[in-house]
This record gives structure tokens, C-alpha cells and sequence, in this order.
């Protein structure tokens, strides 16, 4: 698998966007990190295209005590386990729209921890058209005011290929712990920020948090949220 170069593809994936945008009342959000079959990105390993799986990372913010603990221990009713099911399947059904794909089958959810910090597992299979169907995992991450989706997702049909090494790879994820801002000492273990670890480099001293500065192939100012210590995201700061 290879990090995806999305400078690549940024034009087409935001005229997708917007069009399928104007004309529904569901908002699209593009993965923040895509893994995908190593060779795509230079467009010349034919095998790597005849293939497919994925790995997805989103990442959000919210208020204060929006989501779950990090190390939340998840005690539900049946009720509020049938609610919460009911949550996550009208979430993927609805983001499945964006490419008209439908639901084949949807597992129950499962609640897990990994390194620490606790999950929520939504697994589902899909299909788009007549191609495969497509298995997905979906592990929710929280930490109080952020949340952090992995999917992970690959064709049914390759399932010797992928699915050993997917279905133990969320055991491989781990999250930084960021300290710069000050907690009172009776919430610190809740209240610390959680980044995907992207780079092991120290991270410059600098405040800046806003928006990349770079401009993309399209002309216009890069979409993603500018790396902590710099001003560019983690695709233009190489």
C-alpha cells in the first residue's frame, strides 16, 4: 500500500464534490489520508489498478464533550445499542449516495479498544453498479471533543489478498498525544488532543494552526488544515 499523491487527482475529486453537492442536502468530505495499492500513483503498474482496497482517514473536531472518552468503557441498553446502529447504518447509506452505491449487507456494530484508546466498529459490504462488492470496516475513534474514522475496505473477491492483514491492520494505528494546551489535572487523560502520527519529525515551535497556504494545480488555496509548527498541510510541508 502507498500514501495517495492527491495533487493527482485534486480537480476531478472537487468537481465531483461540488456537483454531487448542488444537487443533494448531504455535505461530502474528502479523507484527509488515503492509502491505496502501491503503483497508482504514477499511473503505470496496470496490476495495481486492477485491484482494489483502501484506507481512509477522516478526522473532526467538535465541542467540548461532544463525543465519546478516549478510553471510553461502553456500557449501552439494548435500546441505545439499536439506536446507536440505527445512527452509523443511516451515515454510510447516506454517504454511499455520493457515488450511488448501495448496501448489501450490514453487520452488527462491535465495541473495541486498541493501544489504549476505545472504538466503535460499523462493518458493512456495498456495491456500486454491477462491480464487486466491496467489503468495509469502519473503526470511530473519540476523545472528547475529536473523533478519528479509519475504513478500511477492499474487494470481496480479493479477500485472499487483503483480508488477513486488514482485518488485524487498526492494530497497528497509533495516536500522539498533544500537550501544548493547558488542562486542569483532573481532566488531562480526557481532554488531550489526538493526531493520526503522520511524521515522526519533531514539529516546529511555531503557533500557526489555520489553513495550508499552498495553491493547488486549480489555482485556488489549499482546503486542508495546515500542519501544527507549520503553514502548510502534510501533503505540501515535504
Amino acid at each position: 500500500m502507498e500514501l495517495r499523491d492527491d495533487e493527482l487527482i485534486e480537480i476531478v475529486a472537487e468537481k465531483v464534490i461540488e456537483h454531487f453537492e448542488s444537487r443533494s442536502r448531504i455535505k461530502a468530505k474528502r479523507a484527509e489520508l488515503v492509502f491505496q495499492p502501491k503503483g497508482m500513483n504514477g499511473f503505470e503498474d496496470e496490476e495495481a489498478f486492477s485491484k482494489y482496497a483502501r484506507i481512509l482517514i477522516y478526522y473532526k473536531t467538535g465541542g467540548d464533550n461532544e463525543f465519546f472518552k478516549s478510553n471510553e468503557v461502553f456500557r449501552f441498553t439494548d435500546e441505545q445499542k439499536e439506536a446507536l446502529n440505527k445512527y452509523f447504518k443511516e451515515q454510510a447509506v447516506n454517504e454511499m449516495k455520493v457515488t450511488n452505491t448501495t448496501l448489501v449487507q450490514w453487520f452488527p456494530l462491535y465495541f473495541g479498544n486498541v493501544n489504549g484508546y476505545s472504538y466503535i466498529k460499523t462493518s458493512f459490504t456495498r456495491q456500486m453498479g454491477s462491480n464487486p462488492i466491496v467489503k468495509v470496516m469502519r473503526y470511530s475513534f473519540f476523545n472528547s471533543n475529536e473523533s478519528v474514522n479509519i475504513i478500511i475496505s477492499y474487494r470481496m473477491s480479493e479477500g485472499d489478498i487483503w483480508g488477513a492483514d486488514f482485518n488485524k491492520i487498526i492494530n497497528t494505528f497509533k495516536f500522539k498525544k498533544n500537550n501544548s494546551v493547558k488542562l486542569s489535572s483532573d481532566n488531562l487523560s480526557t481532554k488531550n488532543a489526538i493526531s493520526v502520527k503522520k511524521k515522526s519529525s519533531t514539529a516546529s515551535q511555531s503557533t500557526y494552526s489555520g489553513r495550508c497556504q499552498a495553491t493547488t494545480q486549480k489555482g485556488t488555496q489549499c482546503k486542508r488544515n495546515a500542519q501544527v509548527g507549520s503553514r502548510y498541510c502534510w501533503q505540501h510541508n515535504r
